[in-house]
């Protein structure tokens, strides 16, 4: 069987959507293999579902989702968007378009920015810093974190179920870090 760069057997993904992140699964689904995209839209479905989102909602999500892949998110299809880091030390405040970032990502961005803030003895000398700066929400800026409660608040989640998508999502990434790590041991 094929490795993927993350070191998972690319069989993986479809067994285990549990290590894609919920707009990962959108993106696989509308991108990726014709043959798994039910799979991916049941899964992604399924993800939302438990948010207890209507149906209207579950929809108004899917659209900021899909505009955003449409106008080409971040996410690859050959490796998963929590393997590596999401902001590069090379990377400067315009390297990352939030109008282009899918839910997720915007989740993703704000964990990695935070992360890059609190150990910031070696990120303050790069062209990133001002990009964590940014996105952290340690500062007055923290973009991405605005940008995600206002475009779900803007199709009716409460703030206890956008808190419950961060969480989920949070989960994800610290689950994916920790098994990355283990396997390059």
């Amino acid at each position: 069987m094929k490795r993927r760069s993350t070191g998972c057997l690319i069989t993986e993904m479809k067994k285990k959507p549990k290590d894609c992140m919920t707009s990962e699964l959108l993106h696989h689904a509308l991108k990726g293999d014709p043959s798994n995209k039910d799979f991916y839209l049941s899964e992604y479905e399924k993800r939302l579902k438990a948010l207890d989102l209507t149906d209207k909602q579950i929809k108004k999500f899917r659209e900021l989702d899909e505009t955003a892949i449409n106008n080409g998110c971040y996410i690859k299809l050959e490796a998963q968007l929590a393997a590596n880091p999401f902001i590069q030390p090379t990377m400067n405040k315009k390297s990352i378009n939030v109008d282009n970032c899918t839910m997720s990502e915007l989740v993703y961005l704000t964990i990695d920015s935070n992360k890059a803030f609190t150990e910031n003895e070696h990120w303050n000398t790069t062209p990133a810093w001002e990009l964590v700066c940014q996105h952290t929400i340690y500062s007055c800026k923290h973009e991405s974190t605005y940008k995600l409660k206002y475009a779900l608040q803007s199709i009716g989640l409460t703030l206890d179920q956008i808190n419950q998508f961060v969480s989920n999502e949070s989960s994800i990434v610290q689950r994916l870090k920790l098994k990355n790590s283990y396997e390059t041991l």
